[in-house]
C-alpha cells in the first residue's frame, strides 16, 4: 500500500527543488545570439573585438594606455559619421575635507534625430583602475555603445537625438560626468540618462538605481525591452542611502530622469588583473547589449517630456516576471495584508487553541532563532577569517570560492531551526509561534515602511499568500496527517514567492558584502523559519531528521568545498600590494603595503611583524601600513614655479604652478591650517563651511602643470606637502618577481612609485 504521505512529502521537495532551479536561471543570463543572427540585434560576437582593443591592457587616469582607447573610441564614432568631439575640462568632486580633481577627456558622439526635442544620454566611463584591464568594469559597456552606434546608424532614424557620452576619471571619483555637466552647452535638452557600469563580470545586469519620480521611467522601461528587466525598489532604497558615488549621481543630482545598470557575479575579479575579456561572461555582455539597444530604440522614439512624478514600487519574481505599481496600490496591499493578519489570529484564537502567552512565546523563539543564527554566521566569519587571511586582499573579503560558504551559512540556519525548535517544540505550539513569527514579520513591514517606503513589498507580498492559505487551512481544517496531498501543496504554494525574493535578495546581498558584511543575507535566510513551522510535518514524513541531515551536509559540504578551492592559482591569483616610496626631503626610501594580510611575497620586502604610522610620508595622519627601508633611487619630481606672490591686508595671495614630473598620473596636495586654497587650474573651489579644505588630489594632471590659488596667514614660511603617484615600480628595484599565482591588487597604493616632496613657500 502507498506511504501517501512519504509520497507528498517527496513532491514538496521535488517541486520546490525544481522552482529553486528556475528562480535561480534567473540570475543567469541568457544564451548569447551568434554574430550572423538577425540583422539590427546586439551580438556580443560582434562587439568583442571592441573589447579586445579596449582591455588590451590597465588604462587609468594619467597613463599614455587610456589616450589610445580615447582615440580608438572617438575615432570609430566619426568613422560612423556621428558629431564627435573630445570634451576637455577640469572635473571637481568635493568630499568634506578633500577634493578630487582632474583633467578630464570625454568623448561625446550625438546620433541626429528626427526632431529637435530632448535627448538620450547612454553614459559609460572608459577609464580603468591602475591594476586591471577593465574588461567588464567598464570596456563592455564601452564595447556595447560602439556594436550599437553601428545598428542604430544603419537602422530607421529615431526621433530623438541620441548621445553616446564616453567618460573619463570616473574610476577615481566622477570628475569626466561632473565636467560634463558643467560644461556640455546642451544639457537643457537631455531628456533621459541611461548609465552601464560593472562591479564583477558576471551575471545579469541589475537595475540598482533610478532617479527620483521613477514611476514614468519604470513603467515605460517595462515596455521597452524584450526580455523583462531585472530590477526592484528595495535595492533602490537601500542604494541610495549608502555612501556610493558613480557617473550617474551627478546626473541625478541634476535632476535628469534615468537608471543605473550594472552586473555584480564574479566580484572578486572587479578591479583586478584578471578582469580580462577571456574572463567577462559573454551571457552578460550579450545581456547588457540587448538592455542597452532596446532602451535606446524605446526611449528614442518617446515624448521625453513629462510631469512631476512619484516613486514607483517594482520588483520581479520567478522567472524575471516583473511588476510596476504606485503608492496607492501599495498601501491598499499593505491594509490587505494587516486584514488578513487579523483574520489569521481570529481563526487561531478559535480554531487553533492560540493564546496570547503562546503567541508572545512564538515572538520571543523567532527573535531568538535570528538572534543565535546571527551569533553562528559571525562565528563561521570569525574562524573563516583567522583560518584564511589572505582573503582580507579582496574586496569585502570576497575570494573566489565565497559562495560556498553561502551554503554554510544556510546550514547553519537550517540548524538553528531543528535544534532551537525541536528543543522548544513540547514546550510550544504550532499555532503560537507561527502567529509569533508572522507577528515579526507583520511589525517589521510596518517599520520597513517608515524607512524603506518603496521597499515593503518585500514582506508584504510573500506575507498576503502565506496569510491567506494559512486561513484556508485552518478555516477548513486541512491537517497534513488527514489530507497530505492537499496540505503539501497548500505548503508549496506558501514557499513560492518567499524563495522569489527573500532566496533572491539572499543571494545578492551576499555577492554584494560578502563576508565582509553576511549579515545582510542572513536576515533573508531567517525570514524563511515561519514557513518551516507549517513545512515541518510534512518533511519529517520523508524522515524525521531530514532538515538536520541536509543542515549538516550544508555546513561540513560547503567548508570543505571552500577549502579545497581556497589556493591561488594563475586562473584564480591571489592579490598581493606594494608600493616604492621616494622621500625626497630625507632622500630615503620605503617599500609600503596597506593590505590586509602580509603575504611571504610581500615578506621578502617588508620583514615587519606589525603595521606603523606612515609618518615618513604623512606625519600625524594616523595611515598604517607595512613598511621597511628600500635602495634609494633617485626620480625626477614635480616642479613648483611661483607665479604671484602679493601681501594684501596681512595676507599672502599666492598663483603657483605645480608641474608634474614624467610619467605622473596624479598628484596629493596637503595643506596646513594656515593656507586656504581658492582655486585649483582656474576653477573656484566649492566653498564648505563645515570642512576646511585640507587635500587636494588631482589626476591626469597636464604636463604644462595644474595652478593653484591660494592665500597664506601672515608673513611666514610654509610648507604645502605634494606627493606624485605613478603606475608601476621601477623593475631594477624588484629582487623577487611576482609569482605566476599573484597579482598586484586594486586601489591607487598598489604598485605604484610615489615620490613625496615638501614644497616651501
Amino acid at each position: 500500500m502507498f506511504n501517501h504521505r512519504r509520497i507528498a512529502a517527496l513532491l514538496l521537495v521535488l517541486s520546490l527543488g525544481i522552482y529553486t532551479y528556475i528562480v535561480s536561471r534567473g540570475l543567469v543570463p541568457g544564451e548569447i545570439k551568434p554574430s550572423a543572427d538577425k540583422q539590427g540585434e546586439f551580438s556580443a560576437a560582434r562587439a568583442l573585438p571592441f573589447l579586445k582593443v579596449i582591455a588590451r591592457e590597465p588604462h587609468c587616469a594619467g597613463i599614455s594606455a587610456l589616450t589610445s582607447v580615447r582615440n580608438y573610441i572617438a575615432d570609430y564614432c566619426r568613422s560612423k559619421g556621428l558629431e564627435t568631439e573630445i570634451q576637455k575640462a577640469v572635473g571637481f568632486n568635493r568630499l568634506n575635507h578633500r577634493l578630487l580633481a582632474g583633467e578630464a577627456h570625454n568623448v561625446i558622439a550625438r546620433l541626429k534625430g528626427t526632431v529637435s526635442g530632448r535627448s538620450v544620454l547612454v553614459v559609460a566611463h572608459y577609464d580603468s583602475q591602475p591594476n586591471t584591464p577593465g574588461a567588464a568594469d567598464n570596456g563592455s559597456a564601452v564595447a556595447s555603445m560602439m556594436e550599437n552606434i553601428n545598428l542604430l546608424q544603419k537602422g530607421p532614424r529615431l526621433k530623438n537625438d541620441v548621445i553616446f557620452l564616453f567618460t573619463d576619471l570616473e574610476e577615481p571619483g566622477r570628475m569626466g560626468a561632473e565636467a560634463f555637466v558643467r560644461n556640455f552647452p546642451g544639457m537643457d535638452s537631455i531628456g533621459l540618462v541611461l548609465n552601464f557600469d560593472a562591479r564583477g563580470n558576471a551575471g545579469v545586469n541589475y537595475i540598482f538605481e533610478t532617479s527620483g519620480g521613477n514611476s514614468w521611467l519604470m513603467q515605460e522601461l517595462s515596455k521597452a525591452l524584450k526580455t523583462p528587466p531585472v530590477a526592484n525598489s528595495f535595492a533602490y532604497e537601500v542604494y541610495r542611502r549608502m555612501p556610493n558615488s558613480s557617473d550617474f549621481s551627478v546626473f541625478k543630482e541634476k535632476g535628469i530622469p534615468g537608471w543605473n545598470t550594472a552586473f555584480i557575479d564574479g566580484y572578486s575579479n572587479y578591479h583586478s588583473m584578471t578582469d580580462t575579456p577571456e574572463n567577462l561572461d559573454i551571457r552578460t555582455f550579450q545581456q547588457q547589449g540587448d538592455l542597452m539597444l532596446d532602451a535606446i530604440r524605446h526611449f528614442g522614439d518617446l515624448d521625453l517630456v513629462h510631469g512631476i512624478q512619484k516613486d514607483a514600487i517594482y520588483f520581479n519574481t520567478a522567472g524575471n516576471m516583473f511588476w510596476v505599481y504606485s503608492y496607492t496600490t501599495d498601501y491598499i496591499l499593505q491594509g490587505i495584508t494587516l486584514v488578513l493578519f487579523v483574520i489569521f489570529l481570529v481563526l487561531s484564537f478559535r480554531r487553533e487553541g492560540l493564546t496570547l502567552k503562546s503567541m508572545a512565546a512564538g515572538v520571543g523563539w523567532y527573535l531568538l532563532s535570528i538572534l543565535l543564527t546571527m551569533g553562528l554566521i559571525w562565528g563561521l566569519q570569525k574562524l573563516v577569517m583567522s583560518g584564511y587571511p589572505q582573503y582580507g586582499n579582496f574586496y569585502s573579503s570576497n575570494a573566489y570560492n565565497v559562495g560556498y560558504y553561502l551554503a554554510a551559512m544556510v546550514g547553519l540556519a537550517l540548524l538553528v531551526y531543528t535544534f532551537w525548535y525541536g528543543w522548544m517544540g513540547s514546550r510550544l505550539s504550532s499555532a503560537g509561534t507561527t502567529a509569533g513569527a508572522l507577528l515579526v514579520l507583520l511589525t517589521g513591514m510596518l517599520i520597513l515602511k517608515w524607512f524603506m517606503p518603496t521597499a515593503t513589498y518585500v514582506l508584504y507580498i510573500p506575507l498576503l499568500v502565506i496569510l491567506l492559505i494559512t486561513i484556508c487551512l485552518y478555516y477548513l481544517d486541512i491537517r497534513f496527517e488527514d489530507r497530505p496531498y492537499t496540505y503539501t501543496l497548500a505548503q508549496i504554494l506558501t514557499w513560492l514567492l518567499p524563495i522569489s525574493l527573500w532566496g533572491t535578495f539572499a543571494y545578492i546581498l551576499y555577492v554584494v558584502f560578502s563576508l565582509a558584511l553576511p549579515f545582510a543575507a542572513g536576515i533573508f535566510v531567517c525570514l524563511f523559519y515561519p514557513l518551516l513551522i507549517g513545512t515541518h510535518p510534512v518533511l519529517q514524513a520523508v524522515h524525521r531528521r531530514l532538515l538536520t541531515i541536509v543542515a549538516l551536509l550544508l555546513v561540513v559540504g560547503g567548508i570543505i568545498a571552500a577549502h579545497m578551492n581556497a589556493g591561488s592559482s594563475g586562473k584564480h591569483p591571489q592579490p598581493t600590494q606594494l608600493m616604492y616610496g621616494v622621500n625626497k626631503d630625507r632622500k630615503e626610501a620605503l617599500w609600503v603595503s596597506n593590505a590586509n594580510y602580509k603575504d611571504d611575497w610581500l615578506n621578502k620586502y617588508i620583514p615587519s611583524a606589525e603595521k606603523a604610522p606612515f609618518d615618513e610620508f604623512y606625519s600625524g595622519f594616523g595611515f598604517y601600513v607595512w613598511k621597511n627601508k628600500a635602495p634609494y633611487s633617485e626620480q625626477e619630481a614635480a616642479v613648483c614655479k611661483v607665479l604671484k606672490d602679493t601681501l594684501v591686508d596681512g595676507k599672502r595671495n599666492l598663483c603657483l604652478m605645480i608641474v608634474p614630473g614624467v610619467n605622473t598620473n596624479s598628484m596629493e596636495l596637503y595643506f596646513t591650517d594656515k593656507i586656504q586654497v581658492t582655486k585649483v587650474a582656474e576653477r573656484d573651489v566649492p566653498h564648505n563651511p563645515q570642512a576646511r579644505l585640507e587635500r587636494v588630489s588631482f589626476f591626469s594632471p597636464p604636463v604644462t602643470g595644474v595652478s593653484l590659488e591660494c592665500t597664506v596667514k601672515g608673513c611666514e614660511q610654509v610648507g604645502i606637502l605634494l606627493v606624485e603617484r605613478r603606475l608601476g615600480i621601477p623593475q631594477h628595484l624588484l629582487t623577487d618577481k611576482l609569482p605566476a599565482n599573484m597579482i598586484f591588487g586594486p586601489d591607487y597604493i598598489s604598485n605604484s612609485l610615489q615620490i613625496k616632496q615638501t614644497i616651501y613657500l
